[in-house]
């Protein structure tokens, strides 16, 4: 409802943008979170390794095609 007030008296509404990879079929919320529940334990440990190694941002994409990388 405060939304739609907002919006009705021409206020600037905020945008969330959600971005995800399908791996193997199936899709994955581009997030440290979503990888977790996707991965088993020793993978996630190394992507863990991995994105501190190469510093990712997980809210920049250049940094989130780099995760990319790690999987193939």
């Amino acid at each position: 409802r405060q939304l739609v007030l907002e919006k009705e008296d021409g206020k600037l509404l905020p945008i969330k943008t959600s971005l995800y990879f399908i791996l193997d079929g199936k899709s994955v919320a581009a997030t440290k979170k979503g990888f977790k529940e996707m991965l088993d334990a020793d993978k996630y440990k190394q992507l863990e390794a991995y994105a501190k190694a190469n510093k990712i941002n997980w809210k920049n994409i250049i940094d989130l095609q780099k995760v990319l990388v790690f999987f193939e």
